[in-house]
Parts: structure tokens; sequence; C-alpha cells
């Protein structure tokens, strides 16, 4: 990062000019997603895709990092779909499904759910995660870690608008928005024959690209105000200030965690700090402790 752009950032309305240092004020409110979007134009292009998918009833995959903000784009557009159609929390929950976590041989049974006597276990008819979310949104997270015995299921379920509960004699019929996420691309997926092209070209309708973190270094002072924000409701924590030298070094990480690692690294210097942030106070991996000390260990 160039001087000019360094100068630029501490020019924000965030920065304290009689300190050289930036101030953030604790307001206590819980962040919206307003602030997600800071000053810098890394986002501009996802705003414009996102206005679009708000305003359409197709369902939306969400491609971005680990710890990218997925979930806080779905539930954005959730929100914005209650308000539209008038909605109640109870008409339209927000129901989130990690794939990645679903056990393989009960995925289908919490998908689409079971009727009594569908397996061994299975004592009573079960509501499956699709008839949960009645007329709200089914976040289907780390949709790439889908079995592909599975995959062709969900797409009947996406072509047909209904689904059958495993051991059922009839399907039911889904009102949801789907909404799918992976940390992915698809493509790279299909490629490869692990997931299924079909399904891709029925999910990629309205593609939403979260960029990383690392490549969003304007928006960090609205970012880092925001969630110190959050955290100082979250702790009880009072107004704190952050040193130059401390901002910069945060600038020049690489975030591979994205915003979760930002926010877990704020929270994690909030806690330690006294009347400001300083460089001390950061976590080990951004101040290279953390490479130090298992530098100097036979770990493995």
């Amino acid at each position: 990062m160039n001087d000019n752009t360094v100068r630029k950032l501490k020019d924000l309305p965030l920065t304290n000019e009689k300190s050289s240092r930036l101030k953030v004020v604790s307001s206590h409110t819980h962040p919206g997603l307003d602030w997600f979007w800071g000053l810098g134009h890394a986002t501009a292009d996802l705003q414009k895709d996102l206005t679009h998918s708000l305003k359409a009833k197709l369902n939306v995959l969400i491609v971005g990092e680990t710890g990218s903000g997925k979930e806080l784009i779905a539930r954005k557009i959730h929100a914005q779909r209650k308000r539209v159609e008038l909605l109640s929390d109870d008409e339209a929950p927000f129901i989130s499904v990690n794939c990645a976590t679903i056990p393989e041989a009960l995925a289908e049974s919490i998908l689409f759910g079971h009727e009594r006597g569908a397996f061994t276990s299975a004592r009573e008819r079960q509501a499956g995660k699709f008839e949960l979310a009645k007329q709200g949104t089914l976040f289907l997270d780390e949709i790439q870690s889908l079995p592909l015995e599975l995959q062709v299921k969900l797409l009947r379920a996406l072509q047909e608008r209904e689904v059958e509960r495993l051991g059922g004699k009839s399907p039911y019929k889904i009102e949801c928005k789907i909404i799918a996420a992976t940390n992915v691309p698809l493509e790279l997926l299909v490629e490869k024959k692990k997931f299924r092209k079909d399904l891709y070209y029925r999910l990629n309708i309205c593609p939403l690209y979260i960029p990383a973190l690392r490549d969003r270094k304007e928006d960090f002072p609205l970012l880092i105000k925001a969630l110190l924000s959050k955290v100082a409701q979250e702790t009880g924590a009072r107004e704190v200030e952050i040193s130059s030298d401390a901002f910069e070094l945060m600038l020049a990480h690489s975030w591979p965690g994205n915003l979760r690692e930002l926010e877990h690294a704020l929270t994690y210097a909030l806690i330690r700090a006294q009347d400001k942030i300083e460089i001390q106070n950061l976590p080990a991996s951004l101040t290279g402790k953390l490479e130090r000390y298992v530098s100097t260990g036979d770990w493995l």
C-alpha cells in the first residue's frame, strides 16, 4: 500500500487529527448492514447486484471466502423480502443449514423431513428444513459440501418447488426462497465433476460475489468503527482509540479469515487495551509473535 493510500485513509472521518490516532467512539448500538460497505470501491459491484437480487424472487448464490460476510448478505435479502411481502417472523423464518456439518446418512431427513417408520429410529413424523422455512428463507451454507446424491434431490426441489419426506408417498409444495453460499467458486467444482452442472445453473441465476477483506482496505476505518461498536456493546467496554501504528499494522495484514478474523482481533485488542489500542494489544498473528513462537519449537 503506497503512502498516498495511507494518507487518504487517515483523512477519513474516523481520524482524530489532533492526536493523529484513529478515534473510535462506542455508540453501543449493534451495527446494521450499512456499515458493511465502507467507503471503498471493492464492494460497488456487489451493492448493484444485491439491489437486483432484492427485487427478484429468484434463488441466490453467494460466493465468498470464509468469514467474508455471506450470511450477513443472506439475512439482508431475507429481511428485505419480509418487509416487501409484509411477512411476520413466524410466517417467514430464516433457517440456516451448514451443509458441511450435516451427517451424510441423515442429510436427506434433515433437509426434506421424514415420516414415521421411514427408518429404525423414526418414531414420529419430522419436518425438514424446507418445511420449517415456510414462506421465509432457507440458507444453504457451504453448498459445495452437499453429497452428489443429495444434489440430485435438491435440484428436483428447486425445479418442481416441491419435496417429499423420506418414507413419504406424496410431495408437498415449498414456499421458501433458497439462498446458497459457497467459499469455493462452483465453476471449479463443476469442472472437476464434484458439483452437478445442472444444479449449478439452477443456483447461479443471481450470483453475488463478496470481495475478500484484503481487497477492501479503503473500507477499514468504517469497518473498524462499526465492529468496535459491536464489540463494545457485547463486552460493556468504553470509548477507545487506535494508535496510528496499530491501525497501519492492521492495514498491512492479509486477513485470511476476513471480517470474522477482524472482529475477533478487535475483541482481543479491546479487552487488553487501557485507554487506546496499541500494537502490543493486537493478536500475535498480526504482530509476528505467533510466527516467532512457532519457529522456535519442534511441533511435528
